[in-house]
């Protein structure tokens, strides 16, 4: 039938929101139950100045289990239990007075989800950077494999032109210039071509590999 202040007081004692109001001497003005809860949990007291209650909340000294933190800008306290509960300060004018609201919000799912979605992110960076490194490694072997193959190749190549002139130096008395002109030609031609890339097969057995150490398979699609 009317308000008064018993009803609102009643009012705002319903609620899962805390909320405080304080001039800005740090007066309080009305406080509900919630925020009487909190303020004792979080300090071991109920406090008759918000202005040291929020100064208290921003220097982060709380009772033992209770520790401070931010969340978009603002302080977040977490509780022995679990909770989670972000703490807004609002500046009002009314009637030409200033006053100071300061309301504390129940956010442990969502802090639990922020939590969960923050581990991920660290566990996703650091696969990265293991795949990163994976790799690098993968580049250098590939490298040093081609290297190695080039280095097979040519030996071969020279190994084979050598082995024909020096039969043919040992069967001739002298050596037949022509003869010696056609086996030296097309040499650097075939060394050149020692360069060739592996078969792709081959660079996909090298990557399943690296991937598998890393806790992924790789699935060649035909």
């Amino acid at each position: 039938t009317g308000i008064s202040s018993r009803s609102v007081k009643n009012a705002i004692d319903s609620l899962r929101t805390g909320i405080l109001f304080y001039a800005p001497d740090g007066f309080v003005l009305l406080s509900n139950s919630r925020m009487q809860q909190l303020t004792a949990s979080l300090s071991g007291r109920v406090w008759h100045n918000g202005l040291h209650f929020y100064e208290l909340l921003c220097s982060g000294e709380l009772q033992d289990g209770c520790s401070r933190t931010e969340l978009e800008g603002q302080i977040v306290c977490l509780m022995p239990g679990g909770d989670a509960w972000m703490f807004t300060k609002t500046e009002l004018h009314v009637s030409n007075r200033d006053y100071i609201q300061l309301t504390a919000t129940d956010i442990t799912e969502r802090w639990r989800l922020t939590t969960q979605l923050q581990q991920q992110d660290e566990q996703l960076r650091l696969k990265g950077k293991e795949l990163g490194e994976a790799l690098k490694t993968l580049d250098v072997l590939s490298r040093e494999k081609e290297t190695q193959n080039a280095k097979m190749r040519a030996h071969d190549i020279l190994g084979q032109r050598l082995t024909l002139l020096l039969r043919t130096l040992r069967s001739e008395r002298e050596p037949n210039p022509e003869l010696m002109h056609s086996l030296s030609q097309g040499l650097m031609e075939d060394l050149s071509t020692v360069r060739d890339a592996p078969p792709p097969r081959e660079v996909f057995d090298d990557l399943c590999q690296v991937f598998a150490a890393l806790g992924v398979d790789l699935l060649c699609s035909r």
